[in-house]
């Protein structure tokens, strides 16, 4: 019984110390994207548009690239360049489309991991139809 005691208690204290100590961190070297395709509402691909990603305050974010060459109608709306401007919290972004005639706005949700490694989308459409 004594053994027990010692056992249940040596337990209780190593689980409990798990609470104090700081998350192991190891990111990886993938380069991850949040992408949007935008097509009209006969599935053509858009490939001439403007576009712009503000945050709440009205701060642009600008990826590193906002277009994909390998698939014109690939949009980025953000991308782990901009982790700077992220939390673990769900922060809102409005993603804002233009052609020479009209302007369309998205809202995405995104955030970080807990090591601030890569972004993540938590909500706003993959894919668009501008019309």
């Amino acid at each position: 019984m004594k053994l027990f005691s010692v056992v249940f208690i040596a337990l209780l204290f190593l689980t409990g110390c798990k609470e104090h100590y700081e998350i192991d961190c190891l990111c990886t070297q993938e380069f991850r994207m949040i992408t949007v395709e935008i097509t009209d509402s006969l599935n053509r691909p858009l490939t001439d548009l403007q576009t712009r990603t503000i945050d709440m305050f009205g701060k642009t974010i600008i990826p590193l690239s906002k277009k994909l060459d390998y698939k014109p109608n690939l949009y980025v709306i953000a991308d782990d360049s901009n982790l700077n401007s992220l939390t673990t919290l769900p922060t809102t972004f409005v993603f804002i489309v233009t052609d020479s005639v009209k302007s369309n706005s998205y809202t995405y949700v995104l955030n970080t991991d807990d090591c601030k490694c890569h972004i993540n989308q938590i909500d706003g459409p993959n894919k668009i139809i501008f019309q």
